[in-house]
């Protein structure tokens, strides 16, 4: 089913294009949706997603029926810098990495707290995302990651909470302009890799500008955390 209309202008001609070309469904009125560069089935990726939507509603009930306040979609594709999980403000989507989402150690309670996690950028959204408060807003959305994992069964729960606790004890992360541009540099030989670009080729790639303004538009890197 296609997707809606986004709720804001700005959106780039590329994404009208992947989002038309998506593949996705609605689920409890909330489109989720995948562009699949990859080699897994779709079908079973939507699946994916949807289970993890299953499990807020069955745990976080209240938060579940306020998510589509803040979200319109949750689509599935590549995030360059390797983020679990973004917030596009100009589709209301939350976007979780493809490499994410397809992993085998990866369970529906991690996905579910990552949605929880941008879902919150997106209730802070009118806030800004600044550099001098970013780190701020990234602690927000960790707390209630956190308020979520208490209502998850213990295995679950202790799994988002050493995940958390992991990130807030490596005091060399910086949330400032200059570390995104340097780890969405950085993430772009894998991102080309992972969608099958001859090696020959990745060095070429790396150094065509226009080229790589067109990966950042094919994965668009908005609002997002660092991958674990």
């Amino acid at each position: 089913m296609a997707p809606t209309s986004p709720k804001k202008s700005g959106l780039s001609f590329s994404d009208r294009l992947l989002l038309r070309t998506a593949e996705g469904r609605v689920f409890d009125g909330l489109w989720i949706g995948v562009t699949n560069v990859g080699d897994h089935d779709s079908a079973d990726i939507l699946a994916r997603v949807e289970t993890a939507l299953k499990v807020i509603r069955t745990y976080d009930p209240r938060r579940y029926h306020r998510l589509p306040q803040y979200l319109q979609r949750v689509w599935v594709r590549l995030q360059v810098p390797g983020n679990l999980g973004a917030y596009n403000s100009v589709l209301a989507a939350c976007e979780l990495d493809l490499r994410y989402v397809v992993r085998p150690d990866v369970q529906p309670a991690d996905l579910a707290s990552t949605v929880v996690h941008e879902a919150t950028h997106a209730r802070l959204d009118r806030f800004g995302y600044t550099e001098p408060i970013r780190a701020r807003i990234e602690a927000a959305c960790r707390d209630q990651e956190r308020a979520f994992a208490d209502r998850l069964p213990q295995p679950e729960g202790d799994k988002i909470r050493e995940k958390l606790r992991s990130w807030e004890a490596d005091k060399d992360h910086s949330w400032s302009d200059a570390t995104f541009r340097n780890t969405y540099t950085a993430g772009i030989p894998e991102a080309l890799r992972y969608m099958k670009i001859p090696k020959w080729l990745v060095p070429v790639i790396m150094m065509s500008r226009e080229a790589v303004i067109w990966l950042r538009r094919l994965t668009r890197n908005v609002r997002g955390r660092r991958a674990a």
